[in-house]
C-alpha cells in the first residue's frame, strides 16, 4: 500500500507530505488546488515522461517527489528479482513486511530517480509500475479503445496457464518469424548466393594455382632478375676485384699485371711481416703491427675465395630470367585484383576462404529449411488454437461479469460482449482481435465499443473492467499482476449524476475492499460521502518570503479520517456556501450515512 507522498517546490506544493491510509480515499479540492498534480506525481514516480522545467515551483533550483511503499511478502516475485537486480536493498520487519521509497528529482536540464537511495533508471520505474499502481483516467477510457489495450486487459485477468501460454506462443512465433525470415532470404537470393559462390570459388582457386606463401615474394623475384640482368657488369667487377688483389696495376691502357714492379698483396704482406718479424725482439712494439698483418693475410684470402666463388656462380640462364619474369606478371595481376601489396592478396585470399566456408554452411538443402519450418509452423499453429480457446472462456467469464456490473452502474439495459475474431496479422501476441462491443440502449445492435460510447459510458465501463479483473483474480485466477495493489482514479465520475454516480462509488468500495487501497479525485459529494478518508487540497496566497510585495500561491492536503470532519467537504460539494448551511449539512450527513451504512460485500 501506498503510505506516504511528499511533493518539495513541485507547481503550488512548496512542502507538503500526505499520509494515505488503507482503503478508500478520495481527493477533493476546489479547481487549480493542486488535485490532478498529486495523480501527476504518483505517475511521474512511476516513469513518465515530464519537462523538469514545466513541475519545478517559479524561482526554484529543483524539485522532488518522494513516495513510499509498503511491501507485502507475498507480493509477486517478478518484483523482487526487479529489485534484486537493481541492487535495491530492503529492510524487512518481523513480518515480512519492507518499505520501499521511490523518488524523483527534477533540476531544469534533467532528472534522477532512485530507489531506496540507489540510482535507477526511468525505464526500471516502468519496470515496477505493474507490480504496484494502476493509474485511471479520462485519457485511460480512452487508451481502452484501441484494440491492443483491449486484448491486454482480457490477457491481464488470465491465471498462470493463461501467462504461460501466452511466453511459449511468443517464443515459438520468435523462432518461426526468424526460420521464415531465413528461407525467404534463401528463396530470394538463392540465384545470387550461387553466383557469389561461384565466383568466389573461381578466384580461391586462381590464388591457390599461385600458392603465394610469402609476403615479400615480388621483392625477393626482382632482386633476382635485377642481378641477372646485370651479370656482365657484375662479372667484370669480380674480375676487376681479383686482379687488384693479386697485384695487377692498371697502366691506363689495359687490365695488364706487370709483375716487376708490383707484388701480389698477399705476397707484400708476407714481405713486410718477414722484414717485421726480424726486429721483434729489439722492438716489441712491433709485435701489435705483426698480428694485424697476420689478421689482414687471412682476410683477404678470404676475400680471394669468396670473390673466385661468386665469379664461378655468376652463371646467366636465359631460362630463369623468364621464369622470374613470367612469376612477376602474375604476382602484379593479383595486386592489381586484390590489393597494393602481396600482403594485401594473402589476406583478401583468406577472407574469401571463410567467406566460401560460412556460404557453404548457409547453402544447406532447402528441404531441410522447409521441413523446419513447417514443423516450426505445425507447433505456432497448435499453441495459437489453444492461446484463441483460453481468450473465449476468458471473454465468456469477463463479460458474464461484465454485464452485471453494468446494470449495477445505472445502465440497466447495457449489453457487452467480448468478440475473440481472427486478426488480419499474426504477431508475437497470437492472431486474436480482441473487440469490446457494447449497446447502451434496447433495440440497439452490438457495436464496437469506440464507436457508440459516450465519456461517461467509457468511465463506467472502465470502473466495471477494473471491477471485475480483480473479482476474478481474487477468486483465484490469479494474473500476471498482483491482486493488491493501489488504484488510482482521477475525476472517472466525469459525466455522470444520480444513480450512476452512486454505483460508481458502491463500486469504487467494492474495489477498495479487493486491492486494499483506491484513491479517486472526484466532485461528487456521494463519492466523497463513500470514501473512508477525505484528502482535502487547499490553496491559499500569501506573501513572497524573499519579495513581499509579490504573493505566491501554497497548496497543502488535510487527511479527514473522522465523519465529522468529512461532513463539511460532503457539503460543499453538495452546492453548500462554505459547507456550513443547515440543508447541505443534513443532505451530507444522509449521504454519509447512507454510504456508509453497511460494509460492501464481494
Amino acid at each position: 500500500m501506498l503510505k506516504q507522498l511528499t511533493l518539495e517546490n513541485i507547481a503550488v506544493f512548496e512542502q507538503s507530505t500526505i499520509e494515505f491510509p488503507q482503503g478508500f480515499s478520495v481527493i477533493t479540492g476546489e479547481p487549480g488546488s493542486g488535485k490532478s498534480l498529486l495523480v501527476d506525481a504518483l505517475d511521474w514516480l512511476f516513469g513518465a515522461v515530464v519537462n523538469s522545467k514545466d513541475v519545478i515551483r517559479t524561482g526554484c533550483p529543483q524539485g522532488r517527489v518522494e513516495l513510499v511503499f509498503q511491501l507485502a511478502p507475498q507480493h509477486a516475485e517478478g518484483l523482487w528479482q526487479l529489485l534484486d537486480g537493481e541492487g535495491v536493498e530492503l529492510e524487512q520487519d518481523e513480518a515480512g513486511f519492507c518499505d520501499l521509497a521511490i523518488a524523483r528529482e527534477f533540476t531544469s536540464t534533467a532528472s534522477r530517480c532512485r530507489l531506496n537511495g540507489t540510482s535507477v533508471s526511468r525505464a526500471t520505474l516502468e519496470a515496477i509500475r505493474p507490480f504496484l499502481v494502476e493509474i485511471q483516467s479520462q485519457h485511460s477510457s480512452i487508451e481502452l479503445l484501441r484494440p491492443q489495450a483491449q486484448r491486454e486487459a482480457l490477457d491481464r485477468i488470465g491465471g498462470k496457464p493463461h501467462q504461460q501460454l501466452r511466453l511459449a506462443v511468443a517464443r515459438t512465433y520468435l523462432q518461426w518469424h526468424e526460420l521464415k525470415q531465413t528461407v525467404e532470404t534463401w528463396q530470394q537470393q538463392s540465384q545470387r548466393h550461387q553466383q557469389r559462390i561461384h565466383l568466389l570459388q573461381m578466384q580461391v582457386e586462381e590464388l591457390q594455382l599461385l600458392e603465394l606463401h610469402s609476403e615479400t615474394e615480388d621483392d625477393e623475384l626482382r632482386a633476382e632478375l635485377l642481378r641477372l640482368n646485370q651479370a656482365d657488369a657484375l662479372r667484370q667487377a669480380y674480375a676487376e676485384a681479383l686482379f687488384y688483389m693479386e697485384g695487377g696495376v692498371d697502366d691506363g691502357t689495359s687490365n695488364s699485371v706487370d709483375s716487376a714492379t708490383v707484388l701480389p698483396l698477399l705476397e707484400g704482406i708476407s714481405k713486410v711481416r718477414k722484414a717485421l718479424s726480424a726486429i721483434d725482439r729489439a722492438e716489441p712494439r712491433v709485435i701489435p703491427l705483426l698480428e694485424t698483418l697476420e689478421g689482414f693475410k687471412a682476410e683477404l684470402k678470404e676475400m680471394s675465395y669468396q670473390l673466385a666463388t661468386f665469379q664461378e656462380e655468376l652463371v646467366v640462364h636465359p631460362q630463369r630470367q623468364q621464369e622470374l619474369l613470367v612469376r612477376l606478371e602474375k604476382l602484379d595481376k593479383m595486386k592489381r585484383l586484390y590489393g597494393p601489396s602481396l600482403k594485401e592478396v594473402l589476406a583478401c585470399f583468406h577472407a574469401m576462404e571463410k567467406e566460401l566456408d560460412e556460404l557453404a554452411l548457409y547453402s544447406q538443402d532447402p528441404e531441410s529449411l522447409l521441413a523446419q519450418l513447417a514443423l516450426q509452423e505445425a507447433q505456432l499453429n497448435e499453441l495459437l488454437t489453444q492461446l484463441t480457446e483460453s481468450r473465449k472462456q476468458l471473454a465468456s467469464h469477463l463479460t458474464h461479469q461484465l454485464q452485471g456490473l453494468l446494470q449495477e452502474l445505472a445502465m440497466p439495459h447495457a449489453r457487452f460482449e467480448i468478440e475473440v475474431a481472427l486478426a488480419e496479422t499474426l504477431t508475437g501476441d497470437g492472431q486474436d482481435a480482441i473487440v469490446f462491443q457494447f449497446s447502451a440502449n434496447p433495440g440497439e445492435s452490438l457495436k464496437a465499443l469506440a464507436k457508440v460510447a459516450s465519456g461517461g459510458e467509457l468511465s463506467r465501463v472502465l470502473l466495471a473492467l477494473t471491477v471485475a479483473s480483480m473479482q476474478y483474480g481474487n477468486q483465484g485466477v490469479t494474473g500476471i499482476n498482483p491482486p493488491s495493489r493501489l488504484f488510482v482514479f482521477d475525476e472517472i465520475d466525469t459525466g455522470t449524476s444520480g444513480q450512476a454516480t452512486k454505483t460508481i462509488a458502491q463500486q469504487l468500495q467494492k474495489l477498495a475492499v479487493i486491492a486494499k487501497q483506491v484513491v479517486a479525485i472526484s466532485h461528487q459529494p456521494i463519492v466523497a460521502a463513500a470514501a473512508t478518508t477525505c484528502l482535502e487540497v487547499e490553496k491559499t496566497s500569501k506573501p513572497d518570503l524573499e519579495n513581499p510585495t509579490q504573493w505566491r500561491s501554497h497548496s497543502q492536503v488535510r487527511v479527514l479520517s473522522q465523519p465529522a470532519d468529512r461532513l463539511p467537504i460532503i457539503s460543499r460539494l453538495a452546492g453548500g456556501e462554505n459547507g456550513q448551511t443547515e440543508a447541505s449539512i443534513t443532505f451530507a450527513q444522509e449521504l454519509l450515512t447512507e454510504m456508509q451504512a453497511s460494509p460492501v460485500l464481494v
